[in-house]
């Protein structure tokens, strides 16, 4: 439900395998234009919790071309709503 709410705006570039394809929930994107760490802040400000970062990856982060900012990522839970997940795709959508 994350990844189709949030695949066709602008600027906002999802890591991994497709929605339709095995994953886990963590979904790690960038957006054009946004420093990861500013894009987090927003989030906290609505009480979002988000990671940021290089995720202990870094060798990846390079390959894929996000070194050195990294991306943010969002770890939807087993307890998380679709209303959560909605107030987080507002969020993205204001930033």
């Amino acid at each position: 439900y994350l990844i189709e709410s949030i695949e066709n705006i602008p600027g906002v570039n999802i890591w991994g395998p497709d929605a339709n394809q095995a994953r886990t929930s963590t979904v790690s994107l960038t957006i054009d234009g946004v420093h990861p760490s500013k894009a987090a802040t927003a989030f906290n400000r609505k009480d979002i919790c988000v990671r940021t970062g290089l995720h202990c990856a870094p060798g990846a982060h390079r390959l894929l071309g996000t070194f050195p900012e990294g991306s943010i990522r969002i770890s939807p839970g087993f307890f998380t709503s679709e209303k959560d997940i909605d107030e987080a795709v507002k969020v993205l959508k204001q930033i």
